[in-house]
């Protein structure tokens, strides 16, 4: 078995910039997703919005390699929210992180994967998507008796998709984990798996807080007629504008330049259904606010936006029925983000 050092918690470098890594004739996006509540960490999603540039599958399978991230979307009509999700070596029906990056890059209220209809919505700094867990691909679920034996396993070989996982609090609801998809195509770790925590949440049946790779922050909590709600924050990398804008934009920077796109990058919100038509989302927490970013300095996260239209006042009287859970979600913070503030 090959051995790999443990992965350090406090560890923060910067994610890469997905240009640096290929020189490609396709505009896509980069997002970080999941991210911890400094604002680090979180598993980067390439996004393509125009799904024309590669109309078939082998063509996507093989842009999604080049990129090399977990997963590459390929946003095939924004108005609907369809979308095709591939790994490095495989297409899913399903995957979390991938759904939650583009309904926040997009500003999607609905997206549909192969798998089926999926209800998205924000609350505050958080994106949430409403899912099913026999959607996700099976793992193997392994417990751990302590969080340190997680952070202490090796890579294992390929061969099972593992999502390692230990009570850090389990009166809280407080996980760590980490997952190694075993697949052989270059992913070893995954940093944060949305499907997996779909999974867990599933067998365990309660809402939990799950910290998971070097510091990713994914929530989740059961829902009605079988749904769960899986949500996490979003932020946009920083890459170079031949990424985002296809060869004509010039040529990348050179690695360490990290120049910040001229413009966000969010897709106008014209893509999502009218309001009265959301499924109201029941049986969720609140989600706890992270810790604040050395120095103060804020990061491009959701919650430092402004406040999207579809922020409305029912909204804010569904999440004050929650305020009983809030507790459970904040204990490793120093204070909580309020659910009025929407």
């Amino acid at each position: 078995m090959r051995g790999f050092a443990p992965l350090r918690p406090d560890a923060g470098a910067p994610l890469p910039c997905a240009c640096f890594n290929a020189r490609v004739n396709t505009a896509y996006d980069v997002v970080a997703v999941f991210c911890g509540g400094d604002g680090r960490h979180g598993n980067p999603l390439g996004v393509v919005r125009d799904g024309r540039s590669h109309p078939d599958e082998a063509s996507r399978q093989a842009f999604a390699k080049q990129l090399g991230f977990s997963e590459t979307v390929f946003v095939d009509d924004p108005e609907r929210g369809v979308v095709d999700i591939y790994t490095p070596g495989v297409r899913l029906p399903f995957a979390g992180h991938p759904l939650v990056g583009t309904a926040w890059l997009l500003d999607l209220e609905v997206l549909n994967p192969p798998a089926g209809e999926v209800w998205a919505r924000d609350d505050g700094e958080f994106t949430w998507i409403t899912a099913r867990a026999e959607w996700a691909p099976d793992r193997t679920l392994r417990q751990y008796a302590s969080a340190a034996e997680v952070d202490a396993l090796d890579v294992p070989p390929p061969g099972e998709w593992i999502y390692a996982w230990a009570w850090e609090d389990e009166a809280a609801g407080r996980v760590r984990a980490r997952a190694f998809p075993g697949r052989g195509d270059g992913i070893e770790e995954d940093e944060a798996t949305g499907a997996a925590a779909l999974l867990l949440t599933a067998r365990l049946g309660r809402a939990l807080n799950i910290r998971q790779g070097r510091g990713s922050q994914l929530l989740t909590a059961p829902g009605p007629d079988g749904t769960i709600e899986l949500g996490g924050r979003v932020r946009e990398m920083p890459h170079c504008p031949a990424a985002r804008h296809g060869p004509t934009a010039g040529p990348p920077p050179t690695a360490g330049s990290h120049r910040p796109p001229a413009a966000t990058g969010r897709r106008p919100a014209t893509g999502r259904r009218p309001a009265t038509g959301r499924r109201p989302a029941t049986g969720r927490p609140p989600p706890a606010a992270g810790p604040a970013a050395p120095g103060g300095a804020p990061h491009a996260l959701r919650g430092n936006s402004a406040p999207s239209s579809r922020k409305t006042a029912p909204l804010k009287s569904k999440a004050r029925l929650h305020s009983s859970m809030i507790r459970c979600f904040s204990r490793s913070s120093a204070s909580t983000r309020s659910s009025s503030s929407r």
